[in-house]
């Protein structure tokens, strides 16, 4: 049977329109399927960018912990398995002059450490910085949460020698005082005792204390210390932050005037934290502990050799309030470790607090962790 023109004309036009649609089909599922193998792609990317930037910022607190350990001589292991003291105890070297030098170089400052793939596996970048804990003021240590007062606030409850001459609300109210500019001109004590007073028991954490509305809206970008840029910027008024001047971790109502966290510098008037002085304060602290058998002793005379030089002003224009809360003995046992771990554009972020570990095979323990 023959088909008319007509006819065989319609036919071709409806197979173009087909194959037309059936193209613009292929060409839809093909543009999805690349959008979507592009999207997993990048995605994967991160992913895994985020994970080795998790590593490196987990690996900033080994290398911190590294920093903060002595190593053995010889000479202490022979004598740990003989029982034997060393033959000349004056060659003996300090361990807390030890851990002086190579720690107050880098306190409160950046180090920056940049990783290569044909050396280290992988391109990337850990930064961190090293505080102390016991040069922070402890929360719990001056509050008596079962007679809701401040510790030494009443003479008549005092039940340790010496205590009497500390009043811990004065100490309390002088300190927030000089917090004021960077509180946005707020006197933030009164909400403070309030706080304490409500609670039946001791601070788990210091950021509890931004319940507070005020507190939250006064350290909302000033919650955890953050060192100045590791590269030269212009010069900008630097905050104080809270979990720099307040800890739970110290277990001691004083302070440890060698290890003082940059914002207690900061609110009592001493020199801070600077970019770029690592190298210079390295040759600084190692001529200042030149000749310096220990650091136990007058605080006064300590200051006036050592510390003064450190902070740059004598310890009698130290707030006497302040003052009163240095110790005389040297200790510590407690730092805190923020670390930065970079792969490409991810950078992740941590804050722990390490304890040290006497007379143990593990120099440290982390004690708490936060992702920031």
């Amino acid at each position: 049977m023959n088909r008319s023109p007509h006819t065989a004309h319609q036919q071709s036009g409806f197979i173009l329109v087909l194959t037309l649609m059936i193209l613009s089909m292929i060409v839809m599922l093909v543009t999805q399927l690349f959008q979507n193998s592009t999207i997993h792609f990048y995605f994967d990317r991160t992913m895994i960018e985020r994970e080795k930037a998790t590593a490196l910022a987990k690996g900033g607190i080994e290398l911190a912990i590294s920093q903060l350990t002595l190593p053995k001589s010889d000479e202490t292991k022979s004598n740990e398995k003989t029982q034997t003291p060393p033959k000349d105890a004056e060659e003996k070297k300090d361990p807390n002059i030890e851990l002086l030098k190579k720690v107050l170089p880098i306190l409160n400052r950046w180090q920056s450490f940049t990783l290569k793939e044909d050396i280290d596996g992988l391109d990337g970048e850990i930064k961190l910085c090293i505080t102390c804990e016991d040069g922070k003021i402890d929360i719990n240590q001056w509050f008596d949460f079962n007679k809701k007062k401040f510790i030494g606030e009443d003479a008549k409850d005092h039940s340790l020698k010496g205590e009497a001459s500390i009043d811990g609300k004065k100490i309390f109210k002088v300190l927030f005082n000089s917090i004021k500019k960077s509180a946005s001109g707020k006197d933030l004590f009164e909400l403070f005792e309030k706080f304490l007073k409500q609670r039946q028991y001791k601070l788990n954490e210091v950021t509890e204390l931004l319940t507070i509305k005020e507190f939250r809206e006064a350290f909302k970008e000033a919650l955890f210390y953050e060192p100045p840029a590791l590269k030269g910027t212009k010069k900008e008024q630097r905050p104080v932050y809270l979990m720099d001047i307040f800890t739970i971790w110290s277990g001691a109502k004083t302070v440890n005037p060698w290890l003082l966290s940059d914002s207690i510098c900061a609110i009592v008037g001493l020199m801070r934290a600077q970019t770029g002085d690592t190298p210079a304060r390295e040759k600084e602290v190692e001529q200042l502990l030149k000749g310096i058998k220990s650091i136990e002793g007058d605080l006064k005379i300590t200051w006036e050799k050592v510390l003064q030089k450190l902070y740059g002003k004598e310890l009698k224009a130290v707030p006497s309030e302040f003052s009163s809360l240095l110790a005389q003995n040297f200790e510590a046992k407690t730092f805190g470790v923020l670390s930065y771990g970079t792969v490409g554009k991810i950078t992740q972020k941590v804050f722990a607090i390490i304890e040290r570990n006497k007379n143990a095979q593990v120099p440290y323990t982390i004690k708490r962790l936060y992702w920031l």
